[in-house]
């Protein structure tokens, strides 16, 4: 998530498609400028302009990503 900018259009379509947030949860994205304890909008349920910036559960996607499931994914 480090350079998110320059990678932002990969991760947002990764976040939309996995319905997650973030390599672990949404947490991980507080401390990447310019986030600053928000999220980017490809987190929300129901993306809109700004809406990373209400960090609530009825909001933001909470599960864990398909990156860290400690299940075995199938390589496709």
């Amino acid at each position: 998530m480090h350079n998110y900018s320059n990678k932002n259009a990969s991760i947002d379509q990764l976040q939309k498609k996995f319905q997650c947030c973030g390599n672990i949860n949404y947490t991980d994205w507080f401390s990447i400028p310019p986030f600053n304890k928000t999220v980017p909008d490809s987190c929300c349920k129901t993306p809109s302009p700004d809406c990373g910036l209400n960090t609530t559960s009825s909001n933001i996607y909470q599960i864990v990503s398909v990156f860290s499931s400690p299940f075995p994914l199938p390589i496709l």
